[in-house]
C-alpha cells in the first residue's frame, strides 16, 4: 500500500509582514490589559463590584441592627426616658434580646442588643450602632491587657450612682433568733471621707447609709430587720489597753474618742445626731462641739487584733470602708532628742478611720492628726467603697454556717414604695442622709471608655518618647497630644504591687483607650486627623527638664540615703544629712533594684520607664534576703515577689519633687479644666533619717507636684487614687 504524503507549502514572510504581525499581538496583549485592568477595578477596586457588595451589606447590616433598636425602644413606651429607662434597662437583662448593659453615668448608656452593640441617649433615645459584639467595657481589668484579670496593687474607683445593688449575701455570724449576712461585694460607689469631720460623724454616717440602702430587702416575701456597715468586730476579737496617758493640759482630743476610749465602743455609733456636719475648717482649734480642748487626762487606746472564722472573707478585689475608729500616739527621738526628749508636748497623736486595702487586708488612714504642741490638727482623706451587713430573722435561714450563700428577694428598680420591695436610689449623699455632712462626699468617678467630649492640645516643647524603646527620653520626633482635662476614669494604686505595676498600668489603660483615635476634637475647637503610634499617660518629662532642676549633696533631691554611713551623701546629723539612722526599716518593692543604679546627676532617669514587659503578679508580700540565708533576687526570679528585704543596707536616690514648677510645655503642665488630681506615670523615691516612702508622682487639682505614697521600707502599704492625663504620640 502506498503511503499517504501531504505535502505543505512553505510560505515566505517578508520583514514587513513580520513586523505587522508582532504590532497586532502587542497592540492585541494592550488591550487585553486594559481590559483586565478596568475589569479588575470595576471588581476589585474601591469602587469595585466586591467593595460596593461590601458596603452595601454593611449598610444592610446597619440598617437591620437600626430597625431591630429602633423596633426594641417602641416595646418599651413613650414614659420610659431618662434615669427611668437607665434603671429599666438595668433590671431588664435577659429579655427580649437585651444581653447586657450599662450606664455610663453621662446620660448614656452601652447596650447589647442580639449580639450587636448600640450606644444609646436617654434622654431622646437616638443611638448609634457600634457593631457586633457582646461584651461592654465596665472593669478596668478589660483594659489592662493581662488576660481580663486583675492586677495586684491597680483598682479602678467605684462609678456607680448611690442605690441598692445586688450585691449578693453569705452568712457572717449566727446570733441565735437572728442571722448577720454581709455583702460578698462591695458597693459600686465610693466615699471620701476626710478630717475631724468626718472622724467623728464616719461611723454613723456608713451605718445610716447602708441601713437605708440596705434596710429595706427582703427574704421570702418578710423584710430583713436592720443593715449597717460592716465594722472591725465582724473579722475580729479585739482588746484594747492604754498606752498612753498624758498629763498635760495642752493637748486636744476630739470629743468622740473620749468616750471610746471609756467604753472601747470604737465600733459605736457613739452619737445619736450628727455633730457640727456642716463645719468644713481646716483650723480646728475652736471647735468645741467635736474637740476637747484643753484636755487634761488624755488615754490613747490601742486594739490587739485576733482573726475569727470570718476574717477570711475581708477580701472583695476593691478597698471598703471599716466603721471602726483607732488611735495612736507617737514621738520622733531624732527630732526632741536634744530638746527635751519625750514629753507630752513633743508627742503626736493620730485618730483614723480603718478600711480593707485592695488585697483584702485591714489597714487606717489617719483622718485628723495633732502634731505635738500644735492646738489645730491637720485634717486628711481616703476614699472607699462600702460593704454592708444584714441582719435577718434567724426563721429565714436554713443553712447558717459561716460563708453559706443566701438569695434575697428580687428588688425592682425604676419603682418606688412597697413596689420597689426594698430598692432605694438618691441623687445625692445628702438627699439620702437627710444632711449635709462636710466631711463626706460620694467620689464622682467614670469608667474605663473613650470620654467623647475629650479634647486635645500638643506638647509644642515635644513630649516623653517611650514608644521606641525600653528606656524612653524626651524628643521630638512625633506630635504629642495631651488631653486637656483629667479623665473620669480614676484609677487607686495600692502597695509593693502598685509601685512594680504602676507606670505599666497606667500607660496600658490609656493606650487601650485612646490609641485607636483617628481623628481629635483640638482645644480650639478644629477636627484634626491623626495616625496615633502610641497612646500613655503623662509623665515627670514631658513637662520637667531634670538638668534645670538644682539637687543636692547632702540631703533631698539628688543625695543618696543609705543605712550604711559609706554610702550616704553626707554622714552630718540625720536631720541634715542622708544617713538612715534607723537600720530595721530596709524594705523595697521588688521593682526598685532595676532602679537602684544610683545616678546624682540624672536622680530621675528610668524612673518613667515601665521597666518590665508583663506585670508582676506575685502577691508574696515578703522576701527575706538575710545574713542567714544569704539570697537576693534576680531579673529571673524579681516578678515572684512584690517586695524584698535588703541586706546588709538599704540604699536609695532621694528623687522626689513637691510643688516645683514646670519647665517645660509650661502652657499646658498645669491646666486641667475640671480641677482632679492626675497620675504622673513616673515613680520617685523621698527619703529622711528612718526610712523611705516609695511613690509615684501626680499633680493636684490646683495644679501642685506631689506625690502618692503606696509602700515605705517599713514595710507599710498604702493607696492613693488619681485621674489620668493621657498622651498621644502622633506620627508626623
Amino acid at each position: 500500500m502506498k503511503k499517504r504524503t501531504i505535502r505543505r507549502e512553505k510560505k515566505v514572510y517578508s520583514k514587513s509582514d513580520r513586523a505587522i504581525t508582532l504590532i497586532a499581538l502587542i497592540v492585541t496583549i494592550i488591550v487585553l490589559l486594559v481590559l483586565a485592568g478596568v475589569t479588575i477595578a470595576n471588581v476589585m477596586g474601591n469602587q469595585g463590584v466586591i467593595q460596593k457588595a461590601k458596603i452595601a451589606k454593611n449598610n444592610y447590616d446597619t440598617q437591620s441592627a437600626n430597625e431591630e433598636m429602633e423596633l426594641f425602644l417602641m416595646g418599651l413606651g413613650n414614659d420610659v426616658t431618662g434615669d427611668r429607662l437607665a434603671d429599666y434597662l438595668k433590671n431588664y437583662i435577659g429579655n427580649n434580646g437585651l444581653e447586657d448593659f450599662q450606664n455610663n453615668g453621662d446620660g448614656t448608656g452601652q447596650l447589647v442588643l442580639n449580639g450587636k452593640r448600640y450606644t444609646l441617649h436617654f434622654n431622646d433615645l437616638t443611638f448609634t450602632y457600634d457593631g457586633k459584639g457582646t461584651g461592654i467595657v465596665r472593669n478596668l481589668k478589660q483594659v489592662l491587657n493581662n488576660n481580663n484579670q486583675d492586677v495586684p496593687g491597680v483598682a479602678m474607683v467605684g462609678a456607680g450612682d448611690i442605690e441598692t445593688e445586688d450585691l449578693g449575701w453569705e452568712v457572717l455570724k449566727d446570733n441565735g433568733s437572728t442571722v448577720d449576712l454581709i455583702a460578698i461585694n462591695n458597693t459600686n460607689f465610693e466615699l471620701n471621707i476626710s478630717g475631724i469631720n468626718g472622724y467623728t460623724n464616719g461611723v454613723k454616717a456608713l451605718n445610716d447609709i447602708c441601713n437605708k440602702l440596705y434596710g429595706n430587702l427582703e427574704i421570702n416575701g418578710k423584710k430583713v430587720i436592720s443593715a449597717r456597715s460592716v465594722n472591725a468586730d465582724d473579722f475580729y476579737d479585739i482588746t484594747y489597753s492604754t498606752t498612753k496617758t498624758y498629763n498635760s493640759a495642752s493637748k486636744v482630743q476630739p470629743n468622740i474618742a473620749k468616750l471610746d476610749t471609756e467604753n472601747n465602743g470604737f465600733s459605736k455609733d457613739q452619737i445619736t445626731n450628727y455633730i457640727d456636719p456642716s463645719n468644713t475648717s481646716g483650723s480646728q482649734s475652736s471647735n468645741s462641739q467635736m474637740l476637747n480642748s484643753p484636755a487634761t487626762g488624755v488615754k490613747i487606746v490601742r486594739p490587739t487584733r485576733k482573726n475569727k472564722q470570718t476574717a477570711q472573707y475581708m477580701y472583695t478585689g476593691n478597698q471598703y470602708w471599716i466603721a471602726t475608729r483607732e488611735m495612736e500616739t507617737g514621738y520622733d527621738s531624732n527630732a526632741w532628742k536634744d530638746k527635751g526628749g519625750d514629753t507630752d508636748d513633743h508627742r503626736q497623736e493620730v485618730y483614723r478611720l480603718e478600711y480593707t486595702r485592695t488585697d483584702g487586708t485591714l489597714s487606717t488612714i489617719d483622718e485628723f492628726v495633732i502634731y505635738y504642741t500644735n492646738t489645730s490638727g491637720n485634717n486628711q482623706s481616703q476614699t472607699c467603697a462600702l460593704r454592708p451587713v444584714i441582719t435577718v430573722s434567724g426563721d429565714l435561714i436554713k443553712d447558717k454556717s459561716i460563708g453559706a450563700k443566701v438569695t434575697t428577694d428580687p428588688f425592682y428598680k425604676g419603682k418606688t414604695g412597697t413596689e420597689a420591695h426594698g430598692y432605694v436610689r438618691a441623687d445625692s449623699l445628702s438627699s439620702l442622709l437627710g444632711v449635709d455632712i462636710k466631711g463626706m462626699s460620694k467620689i464622682e468617678a467614670g469608667l474605663p471608655v473613650p470620654e467623647s467630649d475629650m479634647t486635645w492640645t500638643q506638647l509644642t516643647d515635644g513630649g516623653y518618647n517611650s514608644a521606641d524603646s525600653a528606656k524612653g527620653s524626651f524628643d521630638t520626633k512625633y506630635d504629642y497630644y495631651i488631653a486637656d482635662r483629667t479623665t473620669k476614669l480614676q484609677v487607686r494604686l495600692t502597695g509593693a504591687q502598685g509601685y512594680n505595676n504602676g507606670v505599666l498600668a497606667l500607660d496600658t489603660i490609656c493606650n487601650d483607650i485612646y490609641g485607636g483615635e483617628t481623628s481629635i476634637k483640638l482645644s480650639n475647637g478644629k477636627t484634626q486627623k491623626v495616625k496615633v503610634k502610641q497612646a500613655r499617660n503623662a509623665k515627670f518629662e514631658d513637662f520637667w527638664d531634670e538638668s534645670k532642676i538644682g539637687k543636692s549633696t547632702t540631703s533631698g533631691y539628688g543625695a543618696t540615703y543609705s543605712t550604711d554611713e559609706s554610702k550616704a551623701s553626707s554622714t552630718a546629723s540625720s536631720s541634715t544629712g542622708s544617713v538612715m539612722t534607723y537600720k530595721y526599716n530596709r524594705w523595697t518593692p521588688s521593682l526598685y533594684r532595676l532602679e537602684n543604679a544610683i545616678d546624682t546627676n540624672n536622680p530621675s532617669s528610668g524612673y518613667s520607664d515601665a521597666k518590665i514587659k508583663s506585670y508582676n503578679l506575685s502577691n508574696n508580700t515578703a522576701y527575706y534576703n538575710d545574713s542567714k540565708n544569704k539570697k537576693s533576687l534576680t531579673d529571673e526570679n524579681m516578678n515572684s515577689y512584690s517586695a524584698e528585704y535588703r541586706y546588709p543596707d538599704i540604699t536609695v536616690m532621694y528623687n522626689a519633687l513637691w510643688g516645683t514648677g514646670a519647665n517645660r510645655n509650661t502652657a499646658v503642665s498645669r491646666r486641667t479644666s475640671n480641677s482632679q488630681n492626675y497620675w504622673l506615670s513616673s515613680r520617685c523615691v523621698n527619703a529622711y533619717w528612718n526610712g523611705a516612702d516609695f511613690d509615684l508622682r501626680c499633680v493636684s487639682g490646683g495644679g501642685s507636684l506631689i506625690t502618692g505614697l503606696v509602700f515605705t521600707s517599713g514595710s507599710r502599704v498604702d493607696s492613693t487614687s488619681c485621674g489620668l492625663r493621657p498622651v498621644l504620640v502622633v506620627e508626623k
